[in-house]
């Protein structure tokens, strides 16, 4: 974990510079200091550049003095003295001992400031430039606004379809990459438990299903389900040393029962963020109300609802719901229309479940019906239109909460095979970004391209959205709720930018998109996709081995340097040769396979700098099931969006 003067990296973000320590115009190679591309200087004006002192000398920048190059002269350059010194002068530094000292006005170190406590595992860090303080890695985990910590929620979803099989097979997937060993508490409607977590361990925890919020507490037995509040059925994480967390709803694909192979048929992921990174402020993404008559005898109508799960991590939160779409009733609940807005107030761990009603059928769709393909005249299809959609529904809550969002069981369009389970846990309001870079989903067979269903959503009004290249569609203005999706040409990989913070989600296709004659791997499951402003220069994260079909997609810069390099488990090393440019995006897209000769489960990839900063998407295939979430990202609170 890289989190060496993290505040400054912070406010360099967040006042927009997208610009590496390599890319300044002033160079100051040793070889190039009268390089005419300089910017003029004033005779006998210093400056530090990283830890080196420069001086102006017949209006160029040259290197003055090297730091730490000689026996007598400190590591760092001073902003404030222009001199080589120890330590930020007026600051504190860490020492070789693990504890706080002050800083005097020379930069030498003064007396010690204050005893990390190493015994219980407290190190001394430097948090920014002058800035040391005494922290467990957990604390550091906290301020470092990333997908690490040590605080974490997790809940099941609505996905009714699952077999008995799988019961117990709500999987939570702990990373610990530290040099030390962790303990990890869970506290869940089932009770309580510990377990160990190594150094350098990844472990899967298999925990039940909490069943009224995986059936959305259905009543018969055509599973139409219900929305619902559900007093502790959340469950809550805490460990003792920084993890990656990742939920899968369920777990495994396929289960061994007494010789008998039970398939899952809906699989799907999220990305668990920390508890510290939680808002107040989210936007939902969904997909409209499933809804399908058959055609032939015996004829039926069939729903599947989408939904929003809000999780409240301290006592007496209120929460507040602005829904863009019907929901269903449940116990105590109201149903609700759109436009409708209602506050709820939950306890710590409980849940609160939204689910799209599912009061139509093909036959009074509210848009025009579609029917089948020629090979398959089964099923007419409805397509509900945005009010039987919760994309766009606004939550907003007096304390911090987490919030899923996603599908009971979506196609992907509305009338293509099969449907599967859709969720994602959503990123706050104030981590929204305004730029993505979108590199499709490898291909789930080689005779068939793959596209992805994408959709942005505004948190404001007049958010102007814009697609390069233009071809994948025309500019959109949004207003606050209101969400475009395209689906383009295969492999066609695109950027997007808006001119305010928006959220952008995409979702695999079904199966039969392209053909009804292709193998069964493959189905719908959706992603987050991360901003350009967050990504990061390393990242730990997890496939579920008993997928037999994994990739992670890495975003790099396009200009990076030809020294720049990503390693991959330690043993595969990725130069930009390894890449292909999407359009003028200034990204490339590279798309590997984490099946042949890399093992399934932990996976790290670093980059060769820390200014070379990069996003990655997992996503894994199966029978009739995917699975799909952001690899990790940074967090910052980098907009202020209002409530």
């Amino acid at each position: 974990m890289r989190i060496t003067f993290m505040l400054l990296f912070v406010v360099l973000f967040a006042a927009g510079c997208e610009c590496s320590r390599d890319d300044k115009t002033n160079n100051t190679n040793a070889q190039n200091s009268q390089n005419l591309n300089n910017p003029v200087c004033t005779e006998g004006d210093k400056q530090c550049e990283l830890n080196k002192v420069l001086l102006c000398e017949n209006g160029q920048w040259r290197i003055f003095k090297e730091c730490g190059q000689g026996e007598l002269t400190g590591p760092l350059c001073d902003p404030a003295l222009l001199e080589c010194v120890y330590c930020y002068s007026g600051g504190t530094a860490c020492q070789p001992d693990g504890h706080v000292y002050y800083c005097l006005p020379d930069g030498h170190i003064g007396e010690k400031k204050e005893d990390c406590d190493l015994e219980y595992e407290e190190d001394c860090i430097e948090w920014s430039p002058g800035e040391a303080v005494c922290g467990t890695d957990c604390n550091i985990a906290r301020l470092s606004r990333s997908y690490l910590g040590c605080d974490l929620v997790a809940t099941v979803t609505a996905n009714a379809s699952l077999r008995p099989p799988f019961a117990d097979n709500f999987g939570v997937a702990l990373d610990n990459a530290g040099d030390r060993d962790a303990t990890v508490y869970i506290e869940g409607p089932d009770g309580t438990r510990t377990e160990d977590l190594p150094a350098h361990t990844l472990r899967v925890i298999l925990l039940p299903f909490h069943e009224p919020l995986r059936t959305g507490s259905s009543l018969d037995s055509g599973l139409t389900l219900r929305s619902g509040q559900y007093t502790a059925a959340a469950y809550r994480l805490t460990t003792t040393q920084p993890v990656t967390a990742y939920q899968f709803n369920p777990y495994d694909f396929v289960l061994d029962v007494t010789g008998i192979d039970y398939y899952s048929y809906t699989n799907d992921a999220s990305l668990l963020l920390p508890v510290s990174s939680l808002g107040q402020g989210y936007t939902a993404m969904s997909r409209p109300t499933n809804a399908y008559d058959t055609v032939l005898p015996p004829l039926s109508q069939k729903h599947s609802p989408g939904f929003v799960t809000v999780v409240a991590v301290e006592n007496n939160t209120a929460v507040t719901v602005r829904s863009t779409a019907h929901t269903a009733a449940g116990d105590g609940l109201e149903t609700m229309a759109p436009g409708d807005e209602r506050t709820f107030v939950l306890q710590k761990n409980d849940v609160l479940q939204l689910v799209t009603a599912q009061d139509i059928t093909a036959g009074q769709c509210p848009e025009t019906p579609g029917w089948a393909t020629e090979s398959d005249q089964r099923f007419l299809y409805c397509n509900p239109g945005v009010d039987y959609d919760l994309t766009g529904t606004r939550v907003t809550s007096d304390k911090p909460v987490a919030v899923w969002s996603g599908h009971n069981c979506s196609f992907v369009p509305y009338q293509t095979w099969a449907c599967d389970h859709l969720e994602e846990m959503l990123f706050p309001h104030e981590t929204w970004g305004q730029r993505f870079v979108i590199g499709f989903t490898a291909p789930v067979e080689t005779a068939t391209g793959e596209t992805n269903a994408v959709r942005v959503v505004a948190a404001e009004d007049d958010t102007v959205v814009t697609f390069s290249p233009d071809t994948i569609a025309a500019p959109r203005t949004l207003a606050a709720g209101e969400w475009v999706e395209v689906i383009p040409p295969p492999q066609q990989h695109f950027g997007i930018t808006a001119d305010k913070p928006v959220l952008v989600a995409r979702f695999m296709v079904g199966q039969n998109y392209w053909t009804t004659a292709q193998d069964a791997s493959g189905d719908p499951s959706m992603g987050l996709v991360v901003p350009v402003e967050q990504f990061r220069d390393e990242y730990r994260f997890t496939t579920p081995p008993s997928f037999p079909a994994s990739w992670v997609n890495v975003i790099v810069p396009a200009d990076m340097l030809s020294g720049d390099t990503l390693t991959l488990d330690q043993t595969t090393v990725l130069t930009l040769a390894d890449f292909t440019v999407i359009g003028d995006t200034g990204f490339a897209l590279a798309q590997l396979p984490l099946t042949a000769g890399i093992p399934a489960g932990s996976h790290h990839l670093v980059a060769s700098r820390e200014s070379l900063r990069f996003g990655i998407e997992v996503y894994g295939f199966a029978n009739y099931t995917s699975y799909l979430y952001p690899g990790g990202l940074d967090l910052y609170r980098i907009n202020t969006i209002e409530k």
